[in-house]
C-alpha cells in the first residue's frame, strides 16, 4: 500500500467536506483535490484544518479528514512518483495536469452542460476542450459513467436525533433516492476508516 498525505488549510476544509449530492459535484471535488495534490502547498502548522490522503493499493481512493467528518471516494487515475512529487494519467490522457482539471471544471460548470436538455447544447462546451486535448471526451465520459464508491463518516452533534440520525454514523451513497445511514457506537479514527475500505485487510462486521 502507498499513502500520499497532504495538509489542508482551515480555510479550505468546510468547502471540501461539504456534502455531495450529484455526480457533477463529485467530479468537481475530484478535480479540486487533484489541483491540491499537484501544487502540494506548504500549510503552516497553525492553519491546518484537515488532511487529504491518496491511498493506492488494490484499491485507489481519496480520503478527506477533518476533526468530525471523513469523506472517501474512488480515485480513477494512475499514480506515478516523479522526483519526490506525483503525477497522474489515464487510459485516455498521458497527463492529468492543472490544464486538464481546469478544462473539466469549466465544462462541468457550464450552464449548457449542467442544465440543458438538448444534446446539441450539452456537447457544445466539450468540443473545444476535446480539440485542445484529444482524449478529453472519452476520459470525461468514463468519469461520468464510473462508480464513485462514496462513503462519509460524521460525528454530528448538531443534528443528532436518536436512531434516526445517530451521533456517529456513515452515510452511504450521496444522491437523495438511495442514500442511507449506518450508526456506529464508537468513534472511528482515520486509520479505521481506511481499513474499512482496504480490500487486502480483514472485513469489518455489522453487528445488531
Amino acid at each position: 500500500m502507498k499513502v500520499f498525505t497532504f495538509r489542508l488549510g482551515d480555510w479550505q476544509i468546510d468547502q471540501l467536506l461539504a456534502p455531495i449530492r450529484t455526480k457533477r459535484e463529485s467530479l468537481m471535488l475530484l478535480m479540486q483535490l487533484i489541483k491540491i495534490m499537484l501544487v502540494n502547498a506548504q500549510i503552516p502548522d497553525n492553519r491546518i484544518g484537515g488532511e487529504l490522503r491518496l491511498v493506492v493499493s488494490k484499491m485507489s481512493r481519496l480520503f478527506l479528514f477533518s476533526e468530525n467528518k471523513y469523506l472517501s471516494f474512488r480515485f480513477p487515475f494512475s499514480v506515478v512518483e516523479e522526483g519526490g512529487s506525483i503525477a497522474f494519467s489515464s487510459a485516455f490522457l498521458s497527463s492529468i495536469d492543472s490544464q486538464i482539471t481546469s478544462q473539466i471544471i469549466h465544462v462541468l460548470g457550464d450552464r449548457a452542460f449542467s442544465e440543458s436538455f438538448s444534446p446539441w447544447e450539452w456537447i457544445e462546451p466539450i468540443i473545444p476542450a476535446d480539440e485542445l486535448c484529444p482524449g478529453f471526451w472519452p476520459m470525461l465520459l468514463d468519469l461520468l459513467l464510473s462508480e464513485d464508491g462514496y462513503l462519509r463518516y460524521e460525528y454530528d452533534k448538531e443534528r443528532e436525533n436518536g436512531r434516526l440520525h445517530p451521533l456517529r454514523h456513515y452515510d452511504i451513497f450521496y444522491s437523495s433516492p438511495v442514500t442511507f445511514k449506518i450508526g456506529v457506537g464508537e468513534h472511528r479514527d482515520k486509520d479505521k476508516m481506511i481499513d474499512l475500505l482496504e480490500q487486502t485487510t480483514d472485513c469489518h462486521y455489522l453487528e445488531a
